[in-house]
């Protein structure tokens, strides 16, 4: 069993088998940093303002097994831990340094740390939240039906913000659905319009802002969008406008759009929007000037 820490501070395991196996027999949850030691900035903080602190360590030494997946840059790091390390990054989807993710001893995950969290007020938080789902999916696992579709949407809701738990939503839709067909959480259909979407966004970044093939992408798009995911497809084609147009009547066709998104969006995304319209698109000749040269680098 690999260890890592110093003298004195809480031990973190490297191997999650080891992990499960004493969260099995000390009745724990793990808690897992995916980390990058060596190279990443917030990692290096999140561990010097939380993760090691007294406050934290004494918090996590009756409840959690700490693991650390750490993917640094020096040369001399272990080649089969970090080729281990690698495969669990992938394995729970992770999407960026660092992530802490909660999981159960059988390794499902059940909360985590929100993007951004830097005081161990907020982390002891978040593993409150974490403990809260993992008894819930407990009970979840000694239901059926509608009752067990039920508590996983609870454990689904619960789960931290940030497109490193997208696998662990998917997971959580992928039982509920088995549990209930019929969708009585109203979960599934969520799940459809955030994977659409997913499947949008990488389509788009897949080109340049103005590269010309991805009009005919946004106008399929347009077409296909669920109700929820049109307001997004709206605004790429505003912002694909903006980069491409050579003339007041294509921006015109722009300043239309905008019309068409504002009163999709929320309040606070509503009201910036039209500031965009009031103060920009009144004078399309000046801001057709505008944008040229902002594309010719002035």
């Amino acid at each position: 069993m690999l260890l890592v820490g110093v003298a004195g501070a809480a031990e973190w395991l490297t191997r999650l088998p080891d992990a499960q196996a004493v969260a099995h027999r000390e009745n724990k949850l793990i808690l897992v940093d995916f980390t990058g030691s060596d190279w990443c900035g917030p990692c290096i903080q999140l561990r010097r303002q939380v993760l090691d602190t007294p406050a934290f360590e004494k918090y996590a030494a009756d409840s959690l097994v700490l693991l650390e997946v750490d993917m640094p840059q020096r040369k001399n790091f272990d080649a089969a831990l970090k080729a281990r390390n690698e495969a669990l990054c992938k394995r729970f989807g992770v999407r960026g340094f660092p992530t802490v993710m909660v999981l159960t001893p059988g390794g499902e995950v059940v909360g985590g740390f929100p993007p951004g969290l830097k005081s161990v007020a907020d982390a002891c938080k978040a593993l409150d939240q974490a403990r809260e789902s993992a008894s819930v999916l407990q009970k979840a696992d000694a239901a059926g039906g509608a009752q067990r579709a039920a508590l996983l949407a609870q454990v689904y809701r619960a789960l931290p913000a940030g497109k490193s738990f997208d696998a662990a939503r998917a997971a959580l839709r992928e039982q509920i659905r088995k549990a209930s067909p019929q969708d009585v959480t109203g979960l599934l259909a969520a799940g459809e319009v955030q994977t659409q979407a997913e499947r949008f966004d990488k389509e788009r970044c897949a080109f340049a802002p103005n590269d010309p093939r991805l009009a005919p992408i946004l106008e399929r798009q347009l077409a296909e969008a669920l109700p929820e995911n049109r307001p997004d497809v709206l605004r790429a084609k505003v912002q694909y406008g903006m980069a491409v147009a050579e003339s007041v009547e294509e921006l015109e066709v722009v300043r239309r759009q905008l019309q068409e998104l504002i009163p999709q969006l929320p309040p606070d995304d509503a009201a910036a929007d039209q500031h965009l319209l009031d103060h920009f698109f009144q004078d399309l000749p000046t801001l057709l000037n505008t944008l040229r040269r902002s594309r010719q680098g002035y």
